[in-house]
């Protein structure tokens, strides 16, 4: 069957009249199990997620809107296929339960091969392309821009469930393996374990989907999943640090030619590997990627390099968040050129604001008697260009690194 699983979940507080349903579904290929109130069931769901549950509205400790609701609300249940069973005939009880996302609504007493067509039109409709195509067993699936790794960790915990993490980013792929909700093994490449989840800590962009199934590969991660996740929120807020003070890392960067020897010598020892590695246009990604650094301590070269003018953006690289003037680096003073910090000051200060246009002649100068309006008009519109020249316009990282230099 093209299903993830073929496990069904009826429930229904009263068992008797189910038996009939249960037969035909088994009878179909299913495995079917049986809950009584609302709490067992979702309990059943969270650990085993049946391709489809069927149940009734009324129902004891928790009926069946409450049941779906929390079903809904949960970001590894919400796109598992629910079915009300009902003794409802009302529209409005109909309506409000298409409000909390129900797939289908059939109507007490039914017939079992009705009910067995609509599981199957309904499994088939709810499909992924992806799923489609390869019929695989993905459980759930996102964005990592939405949910980045450290967080699916923290609810595959909660929720004990075993199985392949499996991410993907500009063409890369990495597998986290989870045994009852714990990390044992990473697989990144050829980085050991611990290495291969730090650098996917970073992943900010791409996908990512969980397959459900036994795991019984030896752990390899001798950390337990509290000291990963602390590891992981640190990181991950590093990096998201340092990357709002330069451009997308999807940017294309270019060693700015030709350096002077001056410049060359005041660089750490990471920051000439990574020039020495970016001799060609490349994206930050790819520096990172090709560099034999750490990805933070990658990261913090590479904003330095920038800050300081030595790495620049390339021609064309479609980075949305370049700075806005192309001579942004070559305004802010070096450190190095100054004999202190009070002095860098006043040479930022007057680099970024002290105008160096000739006096603009006032605009509400009264003017002859006989010179035309539209002449006057003209001159104020010349006037308020010449000011608009002195406008500056600077993206956040461009003030942090200010901020930075004057501290």
């Amino acid at each position: 069957m093209g299903h993830r699983n073929n496990i069904v979940l009826i429930v229904d507080n009263q068992p008797a009249s189910i038996v009939g349903l249960k037969n035909g579904l088994q009878e179909a290929g299913y495995e079917v199990f049986h809950a009584e109130d609302g709490n067992s069931a979702l309990e059943f769901i969270r650990q085993t997620r049946p391709c489809i549950v069927l149940s009734d509205v009324t129902l004891p400790n928790m009926d069946g809107h409450r049941l779906l609701k929390a079903l809904r609300s949960d970001i590894i249940t919400r796109t598992i296929p629910f079915i009300f069973l009902s003794e409802q005939k009302r529209v409005d009880d109909r309506i409000s339960s298409i409000a909390l996302g129900v797939d289908d609504y059939i109507v007490k007493p039914y017939f079992v091969d009705e009910v067995l067509a609509r599981i199957e039109i309904l499994l088939k409709e709810l499909k992924s392309p992806e799923e489609k195509q390869a019929g695989n067993n993905h459980e759930f699936a996102g964005k990592l821009s939405q949910t980045p790794l450290v967080n699916l960790i923290q609810k595959l915990e909660s929720d004990k469930i075993s199985g392949i993490l499996n991410l993907k980013r500009n063409g890369k792929e990495g597998q986290v393996y989870i045994k009852s909700g714990q990390v044992i093994d990473a697989i990144l490449d050829k980085y050991p374990p611990e290495q291969a989840l730090k650098k996917m800590f970073v992943w900010t962009e791409g996908e990512f989907w969980v397959e459900s199934r036994t795991i019984d590969n030896a752990r390899r991660i001798t950390f337990n999943n509290k000291q990963i996740i602390s590891a992981g929120n640190k990181i991950l807020s590093q990096w998201k640090h340092l990357i709002q003070q330069m451009p997308s890392p999807d940017a294309h960067l270019k060693v700015k030619s030709p350096l002077n020897q001056a410049e060359l010598q005041a660089l750490s020892p990471d920051e000439q590997r990574i020039l020495e590695n970016s001799k060609n246009e490349k994206s930050i990604w790819e520096i990172i990627d090709q560099t034999a650094l750490d990805d933070i301590q990658c990261l913090q070269a590479i904003r330095n390099l920038y800050a300081n003018g030595l790495l620049v953006l390339a021609p064309n690289s479609g980075d949305a968040r370049q700075p806005a003037s192309q001579s942004f680096h070559d305004i802010i003073p070096k450190k190095r050129d100054y004999k202190s910090k009070g002095e860098m000051k006043i040479a930022i200060m007057n680099a970024l604001f002290t105008e160096d246009h000739k006096p603009i002649e006032a605009a509400n100068s009264v003017a002859a008697p006989d010179q035309d309006e539209r002449v006057i008009a003209q001159s104020r519109n010349e006037i308020s260009r010449q000011k608009m020249k002195n406008q500056i316009y600077l993206t956040k990282g461009e003030l942090l690194m200010i901020r930075e230099k004057l501290v």
